[in-house]
């Protein structure tokens, strides 16, 4: 049986760019965010596959161990204001936590796999010039999933 990956933004804001943000969590769990002041291609939201290490902090990770070779597909349900004012970023990091790679997602979904020397990983939602937005989810499974099920798109 394949996983199929639910992620919501936690009401925790450690990872969460807040300065100057309006932070609304909603009863359905929707997050409504705004920070039309935030410079371009500074990260919004991010969720990472290692914690903090920082006993102070205590950050769990979010995101799953994920297989090396292996294709995944994510997609983030996100409403900006104005469109296309957001986008989704892919960064590897070896053992050290030294960056490897960061790849670019111009649409709020995509796949990608992890080449061997990749340790951990984070999927960031990044600010172009957004005014508002509201969040709904991310979504993160084996590409041949996302295939398989008629008619997916988030």
């Amino acid at each position: 049986m394949e996983t199929v990956s639910v992620f919501k933004w936690p009401r925790e804001l450690r990872q969460t760019y807040n300065y100057g943000a309006q932070v609304s969590f909603e009863a359905d769990e929707t997050v409504s965010y705004s920070c039309p002041m935030m410079p371009p291609g500074t990260a919004i939201r991010t969720w990472s596959s290692r914690g903090s290490g920082d006993a102070y902090l205590m950050a769990s990770p979010q995101l799953p161990l994920l297989l090396h070779q292996r294709t995944y597909y994510f997609a983030m349900a996100c409403e900006a204001f104005p469109a296309k004012s957001v986008y989704a970023q892919l960064s590897t990091f070896d053992e050290q936590g030294e960056t490897i790679d960061q790849v670019t997602f111009q649409e709020l979904s995509g796949t990608f796999s992890l080449p061997d020397e990749v340790a951990s990983y984070e999927l960031s939602l990044m600010n172009t010039n957004h005014h508002r937005l509201t969040f709904y989810q991310m979504v993160l499974m084996p590409a041949e999933l996302s295939q398989r099920i008629s008619g997916w798109e988030m």
